[in-house]
């Protein structure tokens, strides 16, 4: 090294003669900053004194190279030729500084990569060990805690060499975090579709077994159609034969029955004539029987009001007895009330009687008390003269009260007994009106709006659709679908669009706007269909599960759907308003909701209907018209037609057996008719009495209902009690004054009479009470007599004229009964005649008249058997005739039929599968066999098809779906190969990192236990891994047990455990990889003599593969050194001085042969020119080709700085 004004300003001090200048120097050429080597700037390097004030600049070189050892002698070496390298730093005054390589000028990177090549560990400086640093190197952290700080990993890691791995795993890891961010996005996409093609899957399954079955139906179809057209053409054939071979005999059964008929005209002839002179008899009879018959009607009429005379009489007779017992009643009643009258009296007498002396006993205690009470009486006198008129007619008005609420009180209970009952009729009849009046009303008005559904202008356009001058108008919206009855108040109140008018396109909507105004018939609004949008009309889940109103409509075909929806969309139908309102604002949506009583709550809040007028017949609950006829409803009622064809036949037969049974039923007429006449009468003769029943009736009612009299006497007396109760209480207000002054004398009476006065004054007062009550029944009694006597006078009047009645009831059936008799004789007489006549008539003309019947019926019979043969061989061909027409229609029909089936192409499905095939006659047959299977299949196709509601647009998006997920799944593909490429890398770079770092660190952690035990001769010390299984995670721990004691952490350690300890852990290090150059300042500082001995004799025996240059001041240190430079201070500079100690060794040993005088320590100490304390820095022997800073050859030399 040669330094040429650097630093060595004047220094004071013993210690101050610049031994750390020469690490200085060192991190001066290898290029750190001024701050590291203790200075602010670069030009503070440049030496200044006294005698050099104004340098310029200063530099230092470092001189390198190669040699190897030699194997004979120890210390010597062979200098490698051409390996001779010098690095200098020149440092100017104006900070600056330049670098220079083998005297080229070159760079700072050009330098720091040439001694990184070298071995030299710029980074960690692990080859400079400063003064009071040692001990930093084992107290490092496990980890460092930032990029700018370091741990013993990273310490570690830069010395085993995995740290080249970071910035990779870095790297890789933040181009994996790039891919998987990359890959998230593409899978989250490839989810989302898939989502959305899974969402769509169910409604495209549901669309693909529409269709499905859609194609499979259109099979089932052309197989049937083709059997019915087989059926037909056959039935075509059998037809056309049967109608040749019917005619041709029709022919001859006509030619044949025309002479039978000419015969039994002339025969009926002659019997005609017969029957006119039998008829003429018998009307004669029938006159006879009329007049008969009259007398049978009088009979029953007599007999008739007889029988009512004698209910009459029997109703008389129990009024009779019910007045008797009303009589006995109020007689009982008259006697009762005179018995408690009498006894009243008595009682009232005896109390009287009782008064007077208790009175008169008062009296006397008064008058023992005359002198005291004196003045108090003559109060009292005076008062009470003054308050005798008043109660009296206090008195008079309580009495006259008391009899007034006794009448009032009979009255109201003659009147409550017979209202109670009428009441009670009346509310049972009334309930009775009341509902069927409801029921009537409600039908009426049901009624009324389903009349009126179809008004003027609907009735019109109709009209103009019917005669096809308008095509394209459908009807009322709500005539083209149904729903229950129990929805109709809610979808009548939700859906006032209902009375649109649908239409199928524009031009017809705007044709009826023209029509309507034309002819002035009012407005409407349209609903056109081609103007539905497309939208999702499936079923949706639904707060409390409550239906969904479109769901519940059933429309009269599926394509008036949309418009359904278009006006009613997502309404539900709630029980009651509460559900209603908890349904329409309880969750995140909010949805509009109507009542089964017709409240609606829009999605806004608003809230309409209700009230007391609901909005009914919107929609029925089955449509109105059913025009639709399918070939299976023709079949139906043709087979019907026929049966009742031949039903009329067979009525035709039973008629003219039914014919002779009249005229026998008409014979026996006249009786039936007389004996109508008498139940005739007797009808008449019952209502004639249930006229006297509700006559009698209402007259029992009258008794019962309360006489008006009656009622105006109550309120009567009730407007008299209330005025004798307000008269009653100005009286009792006008004494009051006085009877409180008599109160207030009366009671210091009694204080001045003392207990006696009081006793007698109570039993006075209470003997009043008595007679006052006696009085008060007395009145009541009296009342109830008088009423009772009253009855008895009408009881008593009434019996007699029932009486009456009944004399004259027993004169009147008397009458009758003469009546009788006579009408039974006269009937009697006419009936014989009658018997007569028939006898006469019944012996002559009958038996030839039914002689003739019966052979004319012979004649009859054989020409209808004729008739009849023709009729069925006619019937028969016409229904030949009829079965090939309708065959031919039904054959044309089916073929029609089978042109219109169509086959969907379904999107999974290869080759045509949309043309349907024509089977041969044979395949037609076996379908004929099974054709009810294939019925039973198609009607159960059918039912699936149509309460399918699918979406068929679905199969459009969901084949999108599937092309989107494809192309997202393969872009996922692609990048999850490249991000697994990257994670493989970066897992490969991790697992190298990891295999090569533990490689290194088990090699340096079994060194480091042998260098700690070989250093404190039997201590123990150890690199642990905080975290075993990944020791990049939380570093690396340096445990310690000294010597005879405890493991302990390093920083518990005394300062020289802890130098050893680092000292140990260099050593492994240097093991490990060895660097060519170390530079220690003092380092065996903190040592005692036994542990300097130890390591500067590990030094020089052991590291024989690299350069130590040790600053030392113990003598146990440098005196092992290969060479020393001693450095000490003369005029304020410092200076060097070089020692080769084995040549010094050599001379000395020369110079004690010659002297025999010699000092064994001589070449082993130095001392300062100055005679200050000494310094000195050893150096070991370099390695084979290993660069070493070059030396001196002298054994002594000195150099100035």
């Amino acid at each position: 090294m040669i330094l040429n004004n650097f630093k060595s300003y004047a220094v004071v001090g013993p210690n101050g003669s610049g031994k750390s200048n020469v690490i200085d120097a060192l991190l001066f050429v290898f290029g750190y900053r001024a701050n590291k080597m203790r200075q602010g700037k670069l030009s503070e390097l440049i030496h200044n004194s006294a005698q050099h004030p104004n340098l310029e600049s200063c530099s230092v070189e470092v001189h390198f190279q190669e040699i190897i050892d030699s194997d004979k002698q120890v210390g010597q070496y062979d200098t490698v030729p051409n390996s001779r390298l010098v690095v200098s730093r020149q440092a100017s005054r104006n900070n600056s500084s330049k670098y220079f390589i083998n005297e080229r000028s070159s760079n700072y990177m050009d330098v720091t990569t040439l001694l990184r090549g070298r071995g030299i560990d710029l980074d960690h400086k692990r080859f400079l060990i400063l003064q009071g640093e040692v001990e930093s190197i084992a107290l490092m952290k496990p980890k460092a805690k930032d990029g700018n700080d370091d741990g013993l990993l990273e310490y570690l890691e830069d010395i085993i060499g995995t740290s080249k791995y970071k910035d990779a795993i870095v790297d890789a890891n933040t181009r994996l975090e790039e891919f998987n961010v990359v890959r998230a996005e593409k899978l989250n996409r490839v989810k989302f579709v898939a989502k959305e093609k899974e969402n769509l899957e169910d409604k495209k399954l549901e669309a693909e077994n529409y269709l499905e079955n859609e194609n499979e139906l259109s099979k089932r179809k052309n197989e049937l159609y083709q059997v019915y057209r087989y059926e037909a053409q056959g039935n075509m054939e059998v037809a056309e034969k049967a109608v040749t071979e019917l005619k041709e005999k029709l022919k001859l059964d006509e030619e044949k029955n025309a002479k039978v008929e000419e015969e039994i005209k002339a025969f009926k002839t002659a019997y005609q004539d017969e029957v006119k002179q039998y008829n003429s008899l018998e009307a004669d009879y029938s006159k006879i029987m009329k007049r008969h018959a009259t007398f049978e009607k009088d009979d029953v009429e007599l007999r008739a009001k007889k029988e009512h005379l004698q209910k009459r009489q029997d109703k008389g007779k129990e009024t009779i007895e019910s007045e008797r017992e009303a009589l006995t009643k109020a007689e009982d009643t008259i006697k009762k009330n005179t018995q408690e009258i009498d006894k009243r009296q008595k009682d009232l007498k005896a109390s009287e009687k009782q008064l007077k002396q208790e009175e008169k006993n008062l009296d006397e205690i008064n008058r023992d008390l005359q002198g005291k009470t004196a003045g108090f009486m003559a109060d009292i006198e005076e008062q009470q003269t003054q308050l005798a008129p008043w109660t009296e007619k206090i008195n008079d008005k309580k009495k006259a009260i008391n009899l007034k609420n006794s009448e009032s009180e009979i009255l109201s209970k003659r009147i409550a007994s017979g209202a109670e009952a009428d009441l009670g009729e009346r509310e049972t009849s009334c309930r009775k009106e009341v509902s069927t009046a409801r029921q009537k009303h409600d039908e009426a008005k049901s009624t009324m709006q389903q009349s009126q559904s179809r008004g003027k202008v609907l009735d019109g356009l109709l009209r103009m659709r019917d005669t096809g001058r308008i095509k394209g108008i459908y009807d009322r919206m709500g005539n083209l679908g149904v729903i229950d009855d129990k929805y109709d108040v809610a979808i009548s109140t939700a859906c006032p669009a209902l009375d649109n008018i649908v239409v199928e396109t524009v031009e017809a909507g705007q044709a009826c706007i023209e029509y309507l105004r034309k002819n002035n018939l009012g407005r409407a609004v349209f609903t056109v269909l081609e103007k539905q949008q497309q939208q999702n009309m499936s079923s949706i889940e639904t707060p409390d599960n409550v239906p969904r109103l479109f769901d519940l409509v059933q429309p009269k075909d599926d394509k008036f759907a949309p418009a359904f929806y278009s006006v009613l969309r997502d309404t539900l139908v709630a029980n009651d308003l509460h559900q209603a309102n908890r349904i329409a604002f309880g969750g995140k949506k909010r949805w509009r909701v109507v009542t089964m009583d017709g409240k609606l709550i829009e999605k806004s809040g608003a809230m309409t209907g209700g009230g007391n007028r609901q909005l009914r017949g919107a929609m029925g609950a089955q449509f109105q018209n059913e025009d639709d006829v399918d070939p299976e409803m023709v079949a139906t009622l043709e087979k019907e037609r026929n049966d009742l064809e031949m039903e009329f036949r067979k009525l035709v037969e039973e008629k003219r057996a039914l014919e002779l049974v009249l005229r026998a039923k008409q014979a026996s007429l006249p009786k039936k008719q007389m004996v109508l006449e008498k139940l005739q009468l007797d009808v008449r003769s019952l209502d004639s009495q249930l006229e006297d029943d509700n006559r009698r009736l209402e007259e029992l009612k009258a008794h019962s209902e309360p006489k008006p009299q009656d009622v105006q006497r109550v309120e009567e007396i009730k407007h008299e009690v209330e005025q004798l109760t307000v008269e009653l209480t100005e009286l009792n207000e006008k004494t009051a004054t006085i009877q409180a002054t008599i109160d207030g004398l009366h009671e210091e009476i009694m204080d001045v009479g003392g207990m006696d006065l009081r006793l007698q004054k109570i039993v006075v007062d209470d003997v009043r009470k008595r007679i006052d009550l006696h009085n008060d029944k007395i009145t009541k009694c009296s009342v109830h007599k008088t009423k009772a006597e009253k009855d008895v006078i009408k009881i008593e009047a009434n019996i007699k004229k029932t009486e009456a009645d009944l004399e004259n009831l027993l004169s009147e059936s008397a009458e009758l009964d003469r009546q009788l008799i006579a009408n039974t004789t006269a009937a009697a007489s006419l009936l014989a005649d009658a018997e007569d006549m028939k006898k006469a008539s019944q012996a002559t003309k009958k038996e030839a008249m039914d002689t003739m019947k019966q052979e004319l019926d012979t004649k009859s019979e054989s020409i209808n058997e004729s008739r009849k043969a023709r009729l069925e061989i006619t019937n028969q061909l016409e229904d030949y005739q009829k079965t090939y027409t309708d065959n031919k229609r039904k054959a044309e029909h089916w073929s029609d039929q089978q042109s219109r089936l169509t086959m969907h192409k379904l999107w999974n499905e290869k080759g045509d599968e949309t043309i349907l095939p024509i089977y041969t006659i044979e395949k037609v047959r076996e379908f004929q066999q099974d054709k009810q299977v294939i019925k039973g299949e198609i009607a159960e196709i059918e039912a699936f098809v149509q309460s399918a509601k699918p979406n068929l647009s679905v199969l459009e998006e969901y084949r999108r779906r599937e092309e989107e997920y494809k192309d997202r799944a393969t872009d996922l593909e692609s990048i999850t190969k490249k991000r697994d490429q990257v994670k493989y890398e970066a897992d490969d770079l991790r697992k190298k990192r990891l295999d090569e770092f533990m490689q290194g660190f088990n090699i340096i952690s079994q060194k480091l236990k042998e260098m700690y035990q070989m250093i404190t001769l039997g201590g123990n010390a150890e690199l642990e891994l905080v975290d075993s299984l990944d020791p990049f995670s939380e570093g690396i721990v340096f445990s310690v047990m000294p010597p005879k004691k405890s493991w302990k952490n390093i920083s518990n350690l005394s300062g020289g455990e802890k130098t050893l300890s680092s000292l140990a852990l260099v050593f492994a290090l240097h093991h490990f990889k060895p660097t060519p150059l170390y530079v220690m300042d003092e380092i065996d500082a903190a040592l005692d003599f036994r542990n300097v001995s130890i390591v500067a004799n590990y030094i020089a025996e052991r590291t024989k593969n690299a350069q130590f240059v040790i600053i030392s001041l113990r003598n146990n240190m440098f005196e092992l050194a290969d060479r020393l430079v001693g450095i000490y201070k003369t005029s304020n500079c410092t200076k060097s001085i070089a020692i080769n100690p084995s040549m010094v060794a050599t001379f000395s040993a020369l110079t004690n042969i010659d002297n025999n005088n010699g000092d064994d320590d001589g070449n082993k100490r130095q001392s300062t020119p100055s005679g200050d304390r000494h310094s000195s820095r050893s150096q070991s022997r370099a390695p084979s080709s290993t660069p070493v800073p070059s030396t001196m050859t002298d054994p002594i030399s000195t150099s100035p700085v």
